[in-house]
């Protein structure tokens, strides 16, 4: 089979456009008519039509939760190989926030706390938390 040349296809496209234009400018009752003279029956057509537009519908909705899940999957494996952002010591925590204090000092700042220290577990929590940053605009 030989491949038809642009004309052609610009041509055929031309007549797919100005066919739809026509079909979203007819009246109920023409397009009523139409079928009916075509030997058509419009409650079948409605009913095949609707049932398209539901499967396309379910099919989108699938590729989208193919999509979603993929996502999932792959955040889970980067968490996995980068498993930087899970602190459980806060010496460890600690040191990283000042890490990042000096390396970002414009753009990290804590807030004051009346005098008192960060405890364990805010540490932690902080580190944690400037570990998913980092990690998500390295991306």
């Amino acid at each position: 089979m030989k491949n038809p040349d642009n004309s052609s296809v610009s041509q055929l496209l031309n007549i797919i456009d100005q066919y739809s234009l026509d079909i979203l400018n007819a009246s109920d009752a023409e397009i009523l008519e139409r079928a009916k003279e075509a030997g058509l029956n419009p409650k079948d057509l409605a009913d095949s039509g609707k049932s398209l537009l539901l499967q396309a519908e379910t099919i989108a909705k699938r590729n989208r939760l193919a999509k979603a899940k993929s996502g999932a999957i792959n955040a889970k494996s980067r968490a996995k190989d980068n498993d930087v952002s899970s602190f459980s010591d806060a010496a460890k925590a600690r040191s990283f926030i000042e890490q990042c204090r000096k390396s970002h000092p414009t753009e990290i700042s804590l807030a004051a706390r009346n005098g008192e220290k960060m405890d364990d577990a805010d540490a932690i929590n902080l580190a944690n938390q400037l570990s998913e940053l980092i990690e998500k605009n390295s991306e």
